[in-house]
């Protein structure tokens, strides 16, 4: 399962970047409005929530993150926030740095700003620039959780488990509502084991959204993790068999329908699983491929 991001080159370069894209004016024609800076817009909290996405089945982090839509566009952007990381996600960098240079003097106070062009280059792939303006955005606000997140999600990528802990733990103590740090904690419990850690993660999200199916997969992970085949079952059942061919859901709910004796129904959703996008879920399957008797 994913590790999710929540949503400075200096400013001198925005400032050249903007100079070289003006369209030469003849003075005769300059009036007062051309040295006019443009307003910079009020922040508020409210600022840092995504406009509605209407989501069944990923309605945890609806809010707060757009990594896990299939399609970005599935946001109904409202802002010129949401059209930056919308543009982001969909990897057109150019786009979404026009808007970034565009609006620099409007939400330059705003961390949220900072914050999503730090998403931008981490989805280039440039590591260090993502880490300047992460830290940029702390600067205007040193308890916001969406960059403590994101750092978090850096060091995962960098196998960095003992610092991402840290980073999430942060994140989610900056902002007790924010989902994301619980979620990305969860997972990460998950991936070492420490089931009823993971468990008291993603039960709290359970509880916000009962349809999310990473929580609910989750949750039927940890349980089964913890050899309670009947709770592991219960979560699994919730979820459409249309998602049955994901390695993480298919291959764990097979497995807990073994342990429950039901060998008929572990066949048939074990065949379900799309073995092109095993990955590292490869010799996992295999395993209990070979104990539920798949050929």
């Amino acid at each position: 399962m994913k590790i999710l991001l929540n949503f400075l080159i200096l400013i001198t370069l925005f400032s050249c970047a903007t100079s070289k894209n003006k369209k030469n004016v003849k003075l005769d024609d300059v009036t007062q409005e051309d040295f006019k800076k443009a307003d910079a817009v009020k922040y508020s909290n409210s600022s840092d929530q995504f406009s509605k996405v209407d989501m069944k089945e990923t309605e945890a982090l609806n809010a707060e993150s757009i990594q896990r839509l299939e399609d970005p566009s599935d946001i109904d952007s409202k802002t010129v926030l949401d059209e930056i990381i919308v543009s982001c996600y969909e990897k057109d960098f150019k786009k979404a740095f026009e808007l970034i240079e565009e609006n620099h003097d409007q939400y330059r106070q705003h961390p949220i700003f900072w914050n999503q062009v730090g998403t931008c280059f981490m989805l280039q792939g440039k590591r260090r620039k993502a880490l300047l303006f992460y830290n940029k955005a702390l600067e205007f606000k040193t308890s916001y959780a969406p960059a403590f997140n994101n750092l978090g999600v850096m060091y995962r990528n960098e196998g960095s488990d003992q610092k991402a802990l840290v980073a999430f733990t942060r994140s989610k103590k900056s902002n007790n509502l924010s989902k994301t740090p619980r979620f990305n904690l969860g997972n990460l419990y998950l991936e070492y084991g420490l089931y009823n850690h993971a468990i008291a993660m993603f039960k709290g999200l359970y509880n916000v959204a009962p349809s999310d199916i990473d929580v609910l997969a989750a949750l039927g992970t940890a349980y089964l993790m913890k050899n309670d085949v009947n709770n592991s079952i219960n979560y699994f059942s919730k979820i459409d068999d249309d998602y049955w061919a994901r390695p993480y859901i298919g291959i764990n709910y097979a497995y807990a329908k073994f342990l429950n004796n039901k060998k008929d129904m572990a066949k048939n959703i074990l065949s379900e699983v799309d073995q092109k996008k095993l990955g590292s879920w490869n010799s996992y399957y295999g395993q209990i491929k070979s104990k539920v008797g798949v050929k």
